[in-house]
């Protein structure tokens, strides 16, 4: 089974200002993953 989420495949090493944010908001793009592990693996490298 895939899952799909929408993320900015840029990593962020510290929360996002609100400015950042809202540039974020607009670069998501969808991406898939074969587990739930695979997605914490990408918010742990900072992926928003």
């Amino acid at each position: 089974m895939k899952y799909e989420f929408s993320a900015d495949l840029q990593p962020y090493p510290t929360k996002p200002s609100s400015t950042q944010a809202a540039r974020i908001s607009q670069s998501l793009k969808p991406v898939y993953v074969e587990s739930i592990e695979e997605f914490m693996e990408d918010v742990q490298q900072g992926h928003t």
